[in-house]
């Protein structure tokens, strides 16, 4: 019984070793995340009313969803945190600029590209039927 309870402790301390970093998210609850990946922090308010700009809301639409979201509790203090892997990281990154939005879009053509190249002469006489 000893030794099972030892080889139990023993896998708990390795796995929660995997662990990269634990973040407090507000009152006193934590958030682990896991090795391999990373998160971005940011302002709920800030991202709402980036949504609502790109999204080309009125002013007076964005006061009333404000107001709206307000009223269900919405203080603005609010922070989102996004955990993703460092590949998604990285992509939305690139995207921030020019040159990163179009090696961004090459990558998704050579995706296109591989999936065509995929079909199969069966699959082309389908599609004529």
């Amino acid at each position: 019984m000893m030794k099972k309870l030892f080889s139990l402790i023993f896998l708990l301390l390795l796995t929660s070793t995997s662990l990269a970093e634990v973040i407090d998210i507000g009152n006193s609850y934590k958030i682990n995340i896991p090795e391999g990946m990373t998160y971005t922090k940011k302002n709920a308010l800030e991202i709402v009313r980036e949504n609502f700009e790109r999204r080309k809301l009125s002013k007076k639409e964005i006061k009333d969803m404000m107001f709206l979201l307000k009223k269900a509790g919405f203080d603005g203090t609010e922070d989102e945190i996004d955990i993703m892997s460092q590949e998604e990281f990285d992509y939305i990154e690139r995207d921030k600029d020019e040159f990163g939005k179009a090696e961004n879009d090459l990558m998704f053509l050579e995706v296109a590209q591989k999936c065509e190249d995929k079909k199969t002469y069966k699959s082309i006489i389908k599609k004529r039927e």
